[in-house]
């Protein structure tokens, strides 16, 4: 059998959806279990209005609702000229939970992690709703499954962790069982829910990890994460048009591009396909033929240094240091501490002495961080950064790349230069407004050349 992860624009229309279902009625006599995100960008639509709704902006936030429910019975319509009325019976309740959820946020006048999650929840269980219903119309043998009642987390609302255990007997249980009845199991990407019912989700992009968690539990031949882009490439092709495809990536590149900017995978969703060695694809819709880029286990000859080139935006740099004299150690672990309790994981960590150093994503609300270390520590926060990352072999040349790097960055400022942890990749902490510049430069810089067992090209493809 065969997982197929189908991402937020690959269904983003009807006729993506219509796209999707000619993909997958092709792979039938692999028996692929079908997990969906959300219907192209809705989750983050409706978490706009959620925090619309927590503001007290009334007009805005049911505004905002309704033009959600009219994109989903637009496509009910669009898909089922005749069919439609019983797709939006199924979805009714879903909208009147929204309607209750809405009315709710906006007396309360606050959004709780927890309620977060339950709002996100319906972008998942609205599309396969609608999907399902579809490829059922077309012959394929659907069956709709609910993930709340087969993926269990922890109780880390808007970032929860699978429960390892239980969620593999359920799915073993509910999802193989739909497998040998001769159906395709088609079931939401992102969202979970705790051993008591309640409704988690998995973090953006967390429709990757349900791919792989069920790949890993029923021992798929290969989990598929299908995009409308070409697999994972050498940077994003909107920031430098030349980007080549890759035609392959170890697990371990492939998880620090995730981790420091690619929107291509979730960062934990190597592991579940990793330890049991599940071949990984990332397919593009738009070439259903194409192999696309495969994530691979073992590392293969490579005459480029870099691979690929990401960037993360907008960061912020917070800069700490203790207001009395503590060990250097009891320091960072205080200031750890004190982001973990504030559900703030930074992207980079660095210490000198007794200052310490994060780099956070720059969207997330720092206040009550700050107020937390007041007492402790004075800080120093600036904003309008961005990162810059290379992934690659780099094969012990980190100290050479690294003057290579400087007379590339040439008159671009230069915050930090940074050895990663792993020895796959260096980072970059400059200005939001130089970062673009600095991939293309880069990029012009480290692709000269092309191995081309590993990239794409015009010459070795057409």
């Amino acid at each position: 059998m065969i997982v197929m992860k189908l991402g937020g624009m690959t269904i983003a229309d009807a006729e993506s959806v219509k796209k999707t279902a000619g993909i997958i009625k092709d792979r039938l006599h692999l028996k692929p279990v079908v997990v969906n995100s959300a219907m192209g960008k809705t989750t983050r639509q409706l978490l706009e209005t959620a925090l619309m709704a927590a503001r007290r902006e009334e007009k805005e936030s049911m505004r905002s609702l309704e033009n959600i429910k009219r994109i989903h019975s637009g496509m009910a319509k669009e898909l089922f000229s005749a069919g439609a009325g019983a797709v939006l019976t199924r979805m009714e309740p879903f909208f009147n939970e929204l309607d209750r959820l809405l009315e709710g946020l906006l007396g309360l006048g606050e959004l709780t992690p927890r309620t977060q999650d339950r709002f996100l929840s319906f972008g998942e269980l609205l599309a396969t709703t609608l999907t399902d219903a579809y490829y059922r119309e077309q012959g394929i043998p659907a069956v709709w499954m609910n993930a709340q009642d087969i993926i269990v987390t922890d109780d880390r609302f808007t970032n929860a962790s699978p429960v390892m255990e239980p969620t593999a007997g359920n799915i073993t249980g509910k999802v193989g069982s739909g497998l040998k009845s001769g159906h395709v199991p088609v079931i939401q990407g992102f969202i979970g829910s705790t051993r008591q019912g309640i409704p988690t989700t998995l973090g953006f992009e967390g429709s990757d990890l349900t791919a792989t968690l069920i790949g890993n539990a029923l021992d798929a031949e290969d989990i598929q994460i299908w995009k409308n882009v070409p697999g994972l490439m050498s940077a994003d092709p909107a920031v430098c048009p030349s980007a080549y495809t890759l035609r392959h990536i170890t697990d371990k590149e492939a998880e620090e591009l995730t981790f420091f900017g690619a929107k291509v995978l979730h960062p934990a969703a190597m592991l579940p396909a990793r330890q049991k060695h599940i071949p990984l694809h990332v397919c593009d819709i738009n070439r259903p033929g194409h192999a696309g880029t495969e994530i691979v286990y073992e590392d293969r000859p490579c005459s480029n240094d870099i691979k690929s080139i990401t960037c993360k935006q907008p960061m912020t740099l917070l800069q700490v240091r203790p207001r009395n004299v503590i060990p250097a150690c009891e320091f960072m672990t205080e200031v750890l501490t004190r982001m973990d309790r504030d559900r703030i994981y930074p992207h980079i960590v660095s210490q000198s002495g007794n200052q310490v150093a994060a780099v956070i994503d720059g969207h997330i609300d720092l206040d009550a961080l700050v107020a937390h270390l007041a007492p402790v520590a004075e800080y120093q926060m600036i904003s309008g950064k961005a990162s810059v990352t290379l992934v690659g072999p780099m094969r012990n040349k980190r100290r050479t790349m690294i003057a290579e790097m400087n007379r590339v960055c040439g008159d671009i400022p230069v915050d930090y230069m940074m050895h990663g942890v792993s020895p796959g990749n260096l980072t970059i902490l400059t200005d939001r407004e130089s970062a673009h510049d600095l991939v293309r430069r880069l990029h012009d810089h480290f692709f000269r050349e092309t191995d081309p067992s590993v990239f794409e090209t015009e010459e070795t493809d057409h």
